[in-house]
């Protein structure tokens, strides 16, 4: 009995110990969420600026176009990290649309900046018409 309790005892403070030293040094350091200036120019398929176009970036709207096309803000993100950015416009049955990965610098300074042009492309949505199927009576 004695010899299973030194033996149990044993074992937990192996077991202790090697959480402890996992949790201890597997800590890497994280950079810090550092402030990135972003302008984006929105064009149609002319080279025209569109006005109003919806900004999202990684699935936050983050503002509209103004009527240059351009929209300018700061984003804080980490340094080498690849945001997801979406632009909509809706116009009538149109739709104007681009998505674009953009690349953050490795090193990022507090004037950093990233600057980019967009055109958007011309997606026309289905009509809301039913249509008839071979067979479908009525």
């Amino acid at each position: 009995m004695r010899n299973r309790l030194s033996l149990m005892a044993l074992t937990l403070s192996i077991c202790g110990a090697s959480v402890y030293g996992y949790a201890h040094y597997r800590r890497v350091p994280i950079a810090p969420l550092q402030p990135l200036y972003i302008e984006i120019t929105a064009i149609d398929d002319g080279g025209h600026p569109v006005a109003g176009s919806q900004i999202h970036i990684e699935k936050t709207q983050r503002g509209v176009t103004d009527s240059f096309g351009e929209w300018r803000g700061i984003v804080q993100t980490h340094p080498g990290t690849t945001l997801a950015l979406s632009i909509q416009k809706r116009r009538g049955k149109n739709r104007l649309q681009a998505n674009r990965l953009l690349q953050v610098p490795l090193e990022l300074s507090d004037s950093s900046e990233l600057k980019t042009t967009i055109q958007l492309s011309r997606n026309q949505r289905e009509s809301p018409t039913r249509r008839k199927v071979a067979g479908d009576e009525g």
